[in-house]
């Protein structure tokens, strides 16, 4: 049962439809709320009007799921629907520059906390990286993209990626692909339509890395993915910071998987995190990697649409 709020005021009486997603690209989710509009009915037009810059708090058996602003809207006619389209709070950060010169040795989570201070920006969990950087420019870039600047320097030394995201009202970090628990998506369950695809577009077998100098002081290849597919090499400038096999194993790439599951929804399979697979129609079994996810609730019902990728979870 999902009910929706409009800066605090229950609304969910005039939502016909509430359509709830991210992506792993994308650091903030949306949330398109359609309503009743009938301008002229007297009842309708007593109730609260949603608009520009509003706060929508949408929430599933009382645990928030969004909380977000209006940031735009559409309308199909006179009499019909209305919908507005949210974001959540911490899609201000892609939006506001920042720049920095951290000269002294700082881990990407002490990093991101000084940032959102700086900008009173509410932080929660973050995840310890086990990485310390021992500096990093930001150079007028979005505050979302400073914060993934730090993150991706940790990968490079550690092969862990992360996952920046929202969790009430605060941004977070965690490790990415981190595993749904007690839950799984099966055709004897919930699935009710898979479709898979396997393409090698942007396959990477071998890895050269070179210092400024022009001097070779790395390879790394992968003999049994070369012995298949033929050789596919990439060019890189070593990182002085980082190990140069680490660098160098992080541009690998595996042929890529793909994988859109259509089911049952379950508000813990949102992009970023993992989820356990069964699936005989395709011959998918294991744990795969969120890339998309699309949850509608309409009519009572909860359907979910999810692009999967099992190689995502490696950190290809």
């Amino acid at each position: 049962m999902i009910e929706i709020y409009l800066n605090g005021t229950d609304i969910t009486g005039m939502v016909t439809s509430v359509e709830w997603s991210g992506s792993a690209e994308e650091v903030a989710r949306t949330c398109n709320v359609s309503y009743i509009n009938a301008p002229y009915d007297s009842v309708v037009k007593a109730l609260p009007r949603p608009s520009l810059g509003n706060y929508i708090t949408v929430t599933e058996n009382g645990a928030e799921l969004f909380f977000g602003r209006i940031t735009g809207s559409e309308k199909s006619s006179s009499y019909g629907t209305v919908t507005a389209n949210c974001e959540e709070d911490i899609s201000r950060l892609a939006r506001n520059k920042c720049k920095y010169s951290f000269s002294e040795p700082m881990t990407p989570e002490e990093i991101t906390r000084l940032i959102c201070a700086d900008f009173e920006f509410p932080t929660g969990s973050i995840v310890a990286t086990g990485v310390v950087l021992n500096s990093l420019v930001i150079n007028g870039q979005s505050i979302i993209d400073a914060i993934a600047t730090a993150y991706e320097e940790a990968t490079k030394q550690n092969s862990k990626k992360y996952r920046v995201y929202m969790e009430g009202h605060a941004l977070c970090v965690e490790e990415r692909g981190q595993t749904i628990s007690s839950f799984t998506l099966s055709e004897a369950t919930n699935i009710t339509e898979s479709h898979y695809t396997e393409k090698s577009d942007n396959l990477v077998n071998r890895v050269v890395l070179y210092d400024e100098s022009g001097n070779r002081v790395g390879e790394v290849t992968n003999g049994e993915s070369i012995a298949q597919y033929g050789t596919y090499t990439e060019i890189a400038q070593a990182d002085v910071n980082s190990d140069a096999q680490t660098q160098a194993e992080s541009l690998m790439k595996d042929p890529e998987q793909s994988l859109s599951i259509t089911a049952i929804g379950n508000s813990g399979c949102v992009s970023g995190r993992a989820v356990t697979l069964m699936d005989s129609a395709t011959g998918q079994s294991g744990l795969y990697w969120i890339k998309t996810d699309r949850h509608t609730f309409q009519n009572n019902v909860h359907t979910m649409q999810l692009e999967l990728d099992f190689k995502g979870l490696s950190g290809d």
